[in-house]
């Protein structure tokens, strides 16, 4: 439900009146008052709810600046579909997604795309075995300057495209040895616009 900007998760068996229902695409729930909402709350009672898909449920909510208790009463680990979850959340400064159970995620394509306003993100402990998008996953986080994405599993992602474009303050990207990119299918302008980024030898990269 919104309430004065505010929009509350809540689990109950019998729905509020003018509570929405849970978004799962673009042009549904709270769609139309997105750019409204300038705090989201997870109340206690959403710690029993097990969501199987999280896409575009923060999607043009471009005045938001703070989440509470999502660390606490989100449960993920039914969670096959993360895309666009976050997209536009531009006033975002930070985002704790480092309780997040990704082991059954497919979808990360554009999660974070439009997240101007972050400076950091700790998505060190995803799990991605199972993820086939990871396209503009991070297109459009100009304020980040690291990024540890190390514990990656891509062995079985399909599309990278775009997936750090705009990133053009990012100075290192940290991998580790799970990434690989055998299925890759499509990897266009993957870093297109990081302009302070640079290989090993010193190699701008492109």
């Amino acid at each position: 439900e919104i309430s004065d900007g505010t929009l509350t998760f809540l689990c109950d068996n019998n729905k509020p009146e003018g509570a929405y229902d849970m978004r799962s695409t673009a042009n549904n729930a709270w769609y139309d008052v997105a750019d409204k909402i300038t705090k989201v709350v997870f109340d206690k009672s959403f710690a029993d709810y097990r969501p199987t898909s999280c896409a575009y449920w923060f999607c043009n909510c471009n005045n938001l600046t703070e989440i509470v208790n999502m660390e606490k009463y989100l449960n993920t680990e039914n969670v096959t579909n993360m895309g666009r979850m976050f997209l536009y959340c531009s006033e975002l400064s930070s985002i704790d997604v480092s309780k997040f159970n990704t082991a059954e995620v497919s979808y990360m394509n554009f999660m974070f795309e439009g997240c101007s306003g972050l400076t950091s993100i700790d998505v060190s402990n995803f799990n991605t075995e199972n993820v086939t998008y990871m396209n503009g996953m991070f297109n459009g986080c100009s304020e980040l300057t690291t990024l540890d994405i190390s514990n990656f599993n891509t062995e079985k992602v399909i599309y990278m495209s775009g997936m750090f474009w705009h990133c053009n303050s990012l100075k290192n990207i940290y991998v580790g040895d799970q990434w690989n990119t055998q299925s890759v299918t499509s990897s266009d302008n993957m870093f297109s616009g990081c302009d302070n980024l640079y290989g090993g030898k010193g190699t701008a990269i492109s």
